[in-house]
């Protein structure tokens, strides 16, 4: 068992990619391993967006934790046949090739991923029952100190304006990693109460599951 603070916790955004590579195979393993067309520069401990025909891994940010020629193993559990069907995890991936600090950072909040439940009740029965459905949709509300000059500001405000999707790390004081995969958004316009800090309202939908390392 542990305790810790956030503080000393960092937040970045991906701001240049390389161009997408396809993704020719995919296994079913409990970390999966992605064969990639040749030519491809991903090395060991990269970091890439995943696009694939599982809808349980893509749309989100990995780490490639093993390469060896043209393949590439990723911490994704894809055993399941059911979930993971055969020969359908062919896809494309992009290379991130630079992150951005977000600087000034005064709180980071994340909201939804919740389970959905559905409600039933049998005729003969005056209890009702439940069962999952869903998750709901994840976004994270960032405040940031008002400093236009700053390049971490001007690269979320760059993403907010083109509503490009963008890869987000947060490096927890542990160590501990967690990468997002969504849409940055921003309210230039900051707060102006007479005694705070002024700031500008940011936020980041939630584009598939995060992952940690």
């Amino acid at each position: 068992m542990a305790v810790q603070l956030p503080d000393g916790s960092m937040v970045s955004l991906a701001v240049e990619y390389q161009p997408a590579v396809k993704v020719i195979a995919a296994t079913n393993a409990e970390k999966a391993v992605l064969t990639l067309a040749s030519g491809h520069d991903v090395d060991e401990g990269d970091l890439f967006e995943l696009v694939s025909g599982w809808s349980g891994v893509t749309n989100r940010v990995f780490k490639a934790e093993d390469v060896s020629g043209d393949t590439v193993t990723i911490k994704a559990d894809t055993s399941d046949l059911r979930r993971f069907k055969a020969g359908a995890g062919i896809g494309t991936l992009r290379k991130i090739t630079k992150w951005e600090e977000i600087q000034q950072i005064l709180n980071f909040e994340g909201q939804g991923g919740e389970a959905q439940f559905v409600q039933y009740e049998f005729l003969n029965s005056d209890i009702e029952g439940q069962i999952p459905s869903k998750y709901s949709a994840q976004s994270i509300s960032i405040s940031i100190a008002d400093d236009e000059s700053l390049p971490g500001y001007q690269a979320w405000l760059a993403a907010s304006e083109t509503r490009s999707i963008r890869a987000l790390e947060l490096l927890l004081p542990n160590g501990s990693q967690i990468f997002y995969n969504g849409y940055p958004s921003m309210n230039p316009t900051p707060t102006t109460t007479k005694g705070q800090v002024m700031a500008v309202a940011a936020s980041y939908s939630i584009n598939g599951r995060p992952v940690r390392y």
